[in-house]
């Protein structure tokens, strides 16, 4: 919903068709057709929300991946038709904050991603039935995440 809202633009729409036409003088007129204002901090935030929702379903949901991918080209495409044809130009701002996401905010995504996937898979398939040492089946707690048990291997259920 959030690149719709972003395409649609309201308070442009608003500015451009309401506002200018109503306007005293030129400049006025002109102040009406500038544009939104670009944020790159938020279009890194939404990047790396869709990223980490993604991986962190991966291993219950593997459709979360293309789901994740499909968000992030709607993205781009809405912040391309945004950044070309609505928003105003923004500053040079240089690389610092690529930069910081791709070292510090994907890393840990892809780390998080690492550790809640063996917490899922350690708890497979989800019966809280495990093979006791007798040879019958009987319960065990399956559920380490709430149990605080690091690393999620079986050999600990």
């Amino acid at each position: 919903t959030i690149p719709l809202i972003k395409m649609l633009d309201i308070m442009g729409n608003i500015r451009k068709h309401i506002l200018a036409p109503r306007a005293h003088d030129q400049e006025e007129m002109n102040a009406c057709f500038i544009g939104g204002k670009f944020e790159l901090a938020e279009r890194y935030t939404d990047a790396t929300k869709v990223l980490f929702v993604a991986l962190f379903y991966s291993a219950v949901l593997p459709e979360s991946l293309f789901l994740g991918a499909a968000a992030l080209l709607i993205h781009f495409v809405s912040g391309k038709f945004c950044l070309l044809r609505l928003w105003r130009p923004s500053p040079d701002i240089g690389s610092h904050l690529a930069k910081l996401s791709r070292n510090f905010f994907f890393s840990i995504s892809l780390i998080v991603h690492v550790i809640m996937s063996g917490y899922w898979w350690s708890g497979y398939p989800y019966d809280n039935v495990c093979l006791g040492e007798d040879g019958n089946y009987g319960y065990c707690n399956q559920d380490m995440l709430r149990s605080g048990i690091f690393p999620p291997l079986p050999q600990f259920q």
